[in-house]
């Protein structure tokens, strides 16, 4: 870990970000260029075994759409991965800042970037299993350029053993992770389904009074379009979601389908959709994850 220090320090910035398995943290590395750290506690042998397989997830990745590792060092107790650093934030918050036109076309685009990366991992037989807003991150702020991130969840599938899911956001999750299933890459492609339906209305799909409710909307796959925010958006969106929103995995489309999708084939839609609720949602999910966390406390 001394190499670490003597290497990089830092910055005024602080945390970006803090999750379940770890803290994201901005640094100043060689040659004065930014950097994310992610620091991984590792106070037993689960976390030792958590933190090393992300570690060899990531070593292998490189995509255009993918987060890169540049590097980890291993202490007594914990695993610090550097990451380039994504310096646009989360996709969520760019898109409801004022001054932000968000349209179906805009929309699409960042949903075929997704489907890319996806594509890639899947491709190596790596499912993500937490993929949310939260884990779409901009490059930048004036490009409409993203990246998925996070991979403390994810894992190679391996065919004839079980994928066992540590962690999953509830209303991100598929039906399979409900109910117990066998849980394989169409995992993603669902919580896909998800994240392009709160992106085009600011509306969860399956959203109940109580996670138990959520959970049953979920395991009977229970949802509809009939929300005001998606009147303005396309048919061929909403076909999009729903062969995504399927309750068998193997009924869904894939991230290669995906792409050849009409919907993400079509020319861009300029049509600025409403972002109330899309704000309010955002605004809630912060307040959510303090709360959380002091609770964790």
């Amino acid at each position: 870990m001394e190499d670490y220090r003597a290497s990089y320090s830092p910055m005024p910035e602080g945390e970006l970000s803090k999750g379940q398995f770890g803290t994201v943290q901005l640094v100043l590395g060689p040659g004065g260029s930014s950097y994310a750290t992610k620091v991984l506690p590792c106070t037993t042998p689960a976390h030792w075994v958590r933190a090393l397989r992300e570690v060899d997830l990531m070593a292998g990745l490189e995509h255009l759409r993918v987060v890169a590792m540049v590097e980890c060092f291993r202490g007594e107790e914990e695993v610090v991965v550097v990451m380039e650093h994504l310096a646009g934030g989360q996709l969520f918050d760019l898109v409801v800042e004022e001054g932000f036109a968000l349209t179906e076309g805009r929309c699409r685009t960042f949903v075929r970037q997704i489907c890319e990366g996806l594509a890639y991992l899947h491709s190596l037989s790596i499912v993500h299993l937490d993929l949310k807003p939260e884990n779409i991150v901009c490059v930048g702020r004036e490009k409409c350029s993203v990246k998925i991130v996070d991979f403390g969840s994810a894992q190679r599938v391996v065919p004839g053993l079980p994928v066992l899911v540590e962690q999953a956001t509830p209303e991100f999750a598929p039906p399979e992770v409900v109910t117990g299933g066998d849980v394989g890459v169409q995992a993603d492609m669902w919580s896909l389904g998800v994240i392009c339906y709160v992106l085009l209305s600011g509306c969860e799909p399956f959203v109940g009074e109580s996670e138990q409710d959520t959970f049953a909307n979920i395991a009977a796959v229970r949802f509809d379009f009939e929300e005001e925010e998606l009147d303005a958006v396309s048919q061929e969106a909403k076909q999009f979601i729903t062969c995504l929103l399927l309750a068998r995995p193997h009924h869904r489309m894939s991230a290669d389908a995906c792409l050849h999708h009409p919907w993400l084939q079509g020319p861009g839609a300029f049509v600025v959709l409403p972002t109330g609720a899309l704000r309010r949602w955002v605004a809630r999910r912060r307040w959510r994850g303090v709360g959380r966390a002091i609770g964790a406390v």
